[in-house]
């Protein structure tokens, strides 16, 4: 029997340095036949897409023609410098990874750590 390898939205979330819930924000923003649609995935499991690993340039290059919603470049912050920069406003660690992460869904065109530089940004 031979077994297959496919990469899932966590590995392509890695890939894109995005939270995974970023992928399923793209899949549903640019279905398939819609202007610069998501790469379709080779296949369904349960539900859940996979793509063939070697597919992985492919999708990457989508991610890098994504039309940006700004021109605006924020700095790259670390996650342990955003929270350490939270924190010191007062923030619970729990409310800065959430604020993360929902900022994350609204601005999936964003990496984590442009995310993090944005909000730092805007606290300075």
């Amino acid at each position: 029997m031979t077994a297959y390898h496919f990469l899932g939205s966590p590995a392509l979330a890695e890939a894109f340095g995005v939270h995974p819930e970023a992928v399923a924000t793209w899949r549903k923003r640019y279905p398939a036949g819609s202007p610069h649609a998501f790469p379709e995935p080779d296949v369904d499991i349960d539900g859940d897409p996979g793509w063939a690993p070697e597919r992985l340039p492919e999708i990457l290059d989508w991610r890098a023609r994504l039309p940006r919603r700004t021109e605006e470049v924020f700095p790259l912050v670390s996650q342990g410098a955003y929270l350490e920069a939270a924190t010191d406003r007062g923030l619970y660690l729990y409310e800065a990874t959430n604020l993360l992460r929902a900022l994350a869904e609204e601005r999936p065109d964003l990496g984590e750590q442009e995310l993090a530089g944005w909000i730092v940004d805007r606290w300075s």
